[in-house]
């Protein structure tokens, strides 16, 4: 900034007070074979309008600076705002690649058979992941409820497959709760214990995105002792439901043939 020296008979400007202004006739340049400086002439002290005017210039300049110097600290700015801007939608652009990697459901492993569903080539595999969890056949999970119920359906894993021209789906061997299972005569079972399921032999396709995570299930057949629930968590199983029928009975060992499950009591 230029500063302004001013007496009773002249007004003196520095030379960076001259950048960017021109004041005609009262600035003076000498020049000789050794030295080359400038210097101011004295205004004249009998025309105060020029003295006024040009102190006014002086101003314009200073406001001019101060003006030019608010502009480009608002560049500046703007321009440190985009670039975190650009930063965040980067990130979220990454965030978002990473849990779509996360939860899409992919098959592991090799393809064990290969089979064909109306003309349509199903590749089958043993395991899947999901969400950070691994699923191989004869797990037993919980699957997301379907339209209108609250709870999640229970099911074994007994088959993990994918169309070539569809998503990966699994196939399901379904356990009923009571309330879900209905009677021949109309409405459902009831049932004392909330752990109680019934078993059943009802397989059901589901998209394995809707898989939740994997549950224990205790099949007690009939004069087995039913399992603690504070040492043996988890859910019942004493009775088997015919979804073609609508008939429950009690469980047997035969009913239990092909679910690969730790029995209370065995060894």
């Amino acid at each position: 900034m230029g500063v302004c020296a001013r007496d009773d008979r002249k007004i003196s400007v520095t030379t960076e007070t001259m950048v960017g202004i021109r004041v005609s006739d009262k600035i003076i340049r000498h020049n000789d074979d050794s030295t080359s400086t400038t210097t101011s002439t004295p205004l004249d002290q009998d025309n105060p309008n020029k003295k006024m005017k040009f102190l006014h210039e002086i101003d314009d300049l200073n406001h001019r600076q101060s003006s030019i110097s608010d502009v480009t600290n608002e560049k500046d700015q703007l321009d440190k705002e985009e670039e975190d801007e650009d930063i965040d939608e980067d990130e979220d652009e990454d965030d978002d690649e990473d849990e779509e990697a996360i939860n899409d459901a992919e098959p592991i492993g090799d393809v064990v058979r290969v089979s064909d569903d109306r003309g349509e080539r199903r590749n089958h595999f043993n395991a899947f992941q999901f969400d950070g969890t691994v699923f191989h056949l004869e797990d037993t999970v919980l699957v997301a409820p379907e339209e209108g119920k609250v709870k999640p359906s229970v099911a074994i894993i007994k088959d993990i497959f994918q169309a070539e021209s569809g998503s990966l789906q699994v196939c399901g061997r379904r356990f009923y709760r009571p309330e879900e299972a209905e009677k021949k005569e109309g409405g459902t079972w009831e049932s004392d214990d909330a752990r109680e399921l019934f078993c059943s032999s009802y397989l059901d396709d589901v998209d394995a995105l809707t898989v939740m995570h994997k549950c224990i299930i205790h099949l007690v057949p009939l004069g087995r002792t039913l399992p603690d629930r504070k040492q043996q968590p988890g859910f019942i199983v004493q009775k088997f439901y015919d979804f073609g029928t609508k008939k429950v009975r009690n469980l047997t060992d035969r009913d239990c043939e092909g679910i690969l499950l730790l029995q209370p009591g065995a060894a």
